[in-house]
């Protein structure tokens, strides 16, 4: 009985910290985005098309939220948060690997058009926020769907094994997304997005397993981190560099 009551308290505990984090980080990048859109009402077009960023992206932080307490609540996520900075280090240091073999294929001649990023400063504002929507669209709310139909459809559903199968799949959202955007565009090489490919894909396994492991923000950060050496970082050299 005891246990039951420490294991309770321990799973309430991870609940509410998860979510205040969350929604500290969700208000924050609201400001942020009121902030983008004040000053270039255009800048969210290329991602959004006409839907108005404002109302937007809060609707799916408003998603983001309750597909992330469903999953910390139903403890399709870890209950424990065990070698933290030993892990993040390890995972980050992956993440830096990955971006910068992106900016050597891009250094190399295998060059992406020159207008790809949010040129700095409006970068440092503009990242955070279309990173956070990207966690929510590609990861949380499919890997809730995924875990909801499982448990729907499954009499006995192995939690383990709906957790990998989930991310798994969910890791193909986003490569798929970035493939068939790139071959409606440019013409790039075969190799090249299928190299792409493969590359989204590892960096959304690693993500998908650090959410399991040590939830939405741990999992936030190295995308942020990538965002850093590969959007903001390169994407202000590489104008000077490459054209």
């Amino acid at each position: 009985m005891k246990m039951k009551e420490e294991l309770r308290k321990n799973k309430l505990g991870i609940f509410n910290r998860q979510k205040s984090q969350y929604l500290w980080l969700s208000s924050l990048l609201t400001v942020l985005t009121s902030i983008l859109y004040i000053s270039d009402k255009y800048i969210f077009q290329k991602y959004m098309g006409k839907l108005n960023p404002l109302i937007t992206i809060p609707i799916i932080a408003t998603l983001g939220f309750f597909s992330l307490s469903f999953l910390v609540y139903k403890n399709w996520l870890s209950k424990y948060e065990e070698n933290n900075l030993k892990y993040l280090f390890y995972s980050s240091i992956i993440t830096v690997t990955l971006a910068s073999v992106m900016v050597l294929i891009d250094l190399n001649k295998i060059v992406f058009s020159e207008n790809i990023n949010i040129l700095f400063p409006k970068s440092l504002l503009f990242y955070p926020v279309i990173g956070f929507v990207a966690e929510i669209i590609f990861h949380i709310f499919p890997f809730t769907l995924l875990v909801l139909l499982a448990g729907y459809f499954l009499k006995n559903p192995n939690k383990n094994k709906i957790i990998w199968t989930s991310i798994l799949i969910v890791s193909l959202v986003e490569p798929i997304f970035h493939i068939v955007d790139m071959a409606s565009g440019r013409q790039y090489s075969f190799w090249l997005l299928g190299y792409m490919g493969i590359h989204i894909y590892l960096f959304n396994l690693l993500q998908l397993y650090t959410l399991k492991r040590n939830g939405f923000i741990a999992m936030y950060l190295l995308r942020m981190i990538y965002y850093l050496i590969w959007h903001i970082l390169w994407g202000y050299m590489r104008l000077n560099i490459l054209f």
